[in-house]
């Protein structure tokens, strides 16, 4: 029996690889059912993808963003869910 654990809190835990070229995997959990956006923001602060735009049932998710279209430098992945906002630094390095 696989029992799977209600996380108690809403965060980002793993970013990987970071640095990446072309694809990173994003983790998060979210404690409750919310409607939870996912952004990705440029340095300047341009809004340059949306990951997630939907309402999501508590747990533990994995998304990726293929960024083969973007340039190499620093971006911003921002969760928004519950009241709050988690946000995370991404490098692509091509």
């Amino acid at each position: 029996v696989t029992l799977e654990v209600v996380p108690d809190k809403f965060e980002i835990s793993g970013v990987y690889p970071n640095p990446f070229n072309p694809v990173t995997t994003i983790d998060y959990s979210i404690p409750q059912e919310s409607y939870l956006t996912v952004k990705v923001y440029d340095v300047i602060g341009n809004e340059v993808a949306t990951l997630v735009d939907d309402i999501q049932f508590e747990g533990n998710y994995s998304i990726q963003w293929d960024a083969k279209d973007f340039a190499s430098g620093i971006y911003f992945v921002r969760f928004n869910a519950l009241g709050k906002t988690n946000v995370r630094k991404l490098m692509l390095m091509k």
